[in-house]
């Protein structure tokens, strides 16, 4: 079965962006995957409110989407109750989440949790993750039309999930993804603790930039800022006393798809569509 889908760009901005059959096609365990899979090339308006237009160079912005609040105060407690859940079922401590509307609280303290120290690859300090399989719908009946709205900001329809939580301290290093492991875009939620994305550019720092992201935001990064640009989250934002945990909730191609997509790209007569581009050099 092959689902096709038609997006349309609007004026609104983009928290208001409706992709209807796109949600139609989204399941709330994770996307559909189907024996045949065709991807679409979606068109996304650039949010140019004041905190998002004075931080995005303009050269990039047809690469990198920014929503500073797209989730409300509610949708975000039930991203970060159930992403918890999950993770935490891995966690020998197993911390309870508080009843609370306030969002930082759904944190334990630092102690409780199975922090790791650095990632493999020396990228990542101080954190947790996991690639998830399923969202808890049953125990958390308001996720599903959560899920909708985030799984419809995808620029394609077969996605893996990655939940990685930062501890008060925890950072990401400056580094570019594997390109054969991540595809062409990354969709990114932040929740919990307002952390500073820092983009550079090793051949020419006079495009380097910085964002501040904060609970509730999502940015989509694609094509040439993909892998043109090195990526990092600060442990805290500059100038602010104190620290808190994050929950990053991210979003790419899923590697299923990369398999099938290299795949039938060489083989004559494939049905299979991508708008996969290769990185710059």
């Amino acid at each position: 079965m092959i689902i096709h889908l038609r997006t349309t760009t609007t004026r609104l901005a983009p928290r208001h962006l409706c992709h209807t059959a796109h949600q139609n096609a989204m399941r709330y365990a994770l996307p559909h995957r189907t024996a045949n899979h065709t991807f679409h090339k979606h068109h996304f308006t650039t949010f140019t409110g004041p905190s998002a237009s004075k931080d995005i160079p303009e050269d990039i912005a047809t690469f990198f989407t920014f929503w500073p609040s797209y989730f409300s105060n509610h949708e975000q407690r039930i991203l970060l109750s159930s992403a918890l859940h999950r993770l935490d079922s891995m966690d020998s401590n197993r911390p309870s989440v508080p009843e609370t509307d306030d969002l930082q609280q759904l944190f334990a303290s630092d102690d409780l949790y199975d922090f790791h120290e650095g990632h493999y690859d020396g990228v990542i300090h101080h954190y947790r993750e996991m690639h998830l399989t399923s969202w808890p719908v049953d125990q958390f009946p308001g996720l599903p039309p959560v899920l909708e709205r985030l799984y419809a900001l995808c620029p394609s329809r077969d996605v893996q999930t990655h939940l990685l939580h930062l501890a008060s301290h925890g950072e990401i290093l400056p580094h570019v993804d594997n390109i054969s492991a991540s595809g062409s875009w990354i969709l990114g939620v932040s929740l919990g603790d307002e952390r500073t994305l820092r983009m550079t550019r090793p051949d020419d720092k006079r495009q380097d930039f910085e964002l501040s992201l904060p609970s509730g935001s999502v940015y989509l990064q694609k094509d040439q800022v993909r892998y043109s640009y090195e990526h990092s989250i600060d442990p805290k934002i500059s100038g602010v006393v104190g620290k808190a945990q994050r929950m990053s909730i991210m979003v790419r191609v899923s590697l299923q798809s990369l398999s099938l997509s290299y795949a039938c790209l060489k083989r004559p007569g494939s049905t299979i569509t991508t708008t996969r581009q290769q990185p710059m050099s």
